[in-house]
């Protein structure tokens, strides 16, 4: 394989490596841009491209394997990221980085001349066609629309308003037909059977995670990695699995509820969503909460880290 073509989007360094004369990332690095807490599982559930890997050499020196994941699995995580900054990050990467890439081997500033491999207007167009992508869907999870209609309608639109199948440069035509054959919207089916099983082994003590009030994201990301060790064949989607956590906790006979608290230290705190197994204290909510969640992540690490070895 040819040399890691190194460069920075906005602080953060993402690597190229070319092969057979196409562009490869490495998965880590975009993860990461994007905003995904556990890496590993985003590549895992977002990109289903051909499984590759390239040697580097980490901070410490030692070789290692990286996952590299292609154009169409970028795109996917892209389309998956909540940051506001994926949308910078896709119209940089398609009109300056894949241009360079594609016409020197290397990365350099952009040249006025855009590559014939990826012209400006058709970069403009895919970044286009992704914002209304995305900003129907915010709207469809708001009115709890299924998941494969959301994408179903999104794609619809935005091929309507641009001109750009999204679907199609994902390579997800066959994925989303499969969705919506497996899809029941009766309104009434919120359990799954992966959650009603993660609650009942939370509740009853998983090692090193005590079954308390977190974030949101934190209980997703828990819930995500326990069916990876459990081997568990289907995972929800983070979308619809707070609603099936809530039904399962109920069924079992235990209150739990989802609210939005501010979580941080002042200037620099943010309103989160927070699964609530116990009631809030009447004063210093902001705190009660911050210190749950934090304390919640030091368990979470070392649960993760526990099982992993124990696995390996």
């Amino acid at each position: 394989m040819s040399e890691i073509i190194p460069f920075q989007f906005e602080a953060h360094d993402v690597r190229v490596v070319m092969v057979d004369g196409e562009p490869w990332f490495i998965g880590r690095d975009v993860a990461e841009v994007l905003g995904y807490l556990d890496t590993v599982n985003a590549l895992k559930q977002h990109c289903r491209g051909v499984v590759k890997y390239h040697p580097i050499v980490d901070s410490l020196g030692r070789q290692q394997e990286a996952r590299i994941i292609s154009q169409p699995d970028m795109l996917r995580l892209i389309v998956g990221s909540k940051l506001p900054s994926a949308v910078r990050f896709e119209r940089w990467v398609f009109e300056d980085v894949l241009p360079s890439v594609l016409k020197t081997g290397s990365y350099a500033l952009p040249q006025a001349t855009p590559s014939p491999r990826i012209p400006a207007h058709e970069a403009d167009r895919i970044v286009a066609a992704s914002r209304t992508f995305n900003a129907l869907m915010r709207a469809g999870r708001h009115v709890r629309q299924p998941l494969p209609v959301m994408i179903r309608r999104a794609a619809e639109v935005a091929e309507r308003e641009t001109g750009v199948d999204l679907l199609d440069k994902l390579d997800a035509h066959d994925h989303l037909a499969q969705m919506e054959a497996q899809a029941t919207f009766t309104g009434r089916q919120v359990a799954h059977p992966s959650v009603t099983a993660f609650w009942a082994a939370w509740s009853c003590g998983l090692p090193d995670l005590p079954c308390q009030s977190c974030l949101t994201a934190q209980a997703y990301q828990a819930y995500v990695h326990w069916c990876d060790l459990e081997h568990e064949g289907h995972i929800i989607r983070r979308e619809k699995f707070t609603t099936a956590l809530l039904h399962a906790a109920r069924d079992a006979g235990r209150h739990a509820q989802v609210t939005v608290m501010r979580i941080g230290v002042r200037e620099q705190s943010t309103t989160q969503r927070m699964l609530l197994l116990t009631a809030p204290p009447f004063e210093a909510q902001g705190a009660w909460a911050t210190g749950l969640v934090a304390q919640f992540a030091e368990h979470l690490r070392r649960f993760m880290a526990q099982q992993r070895e124990v696995v390996a």
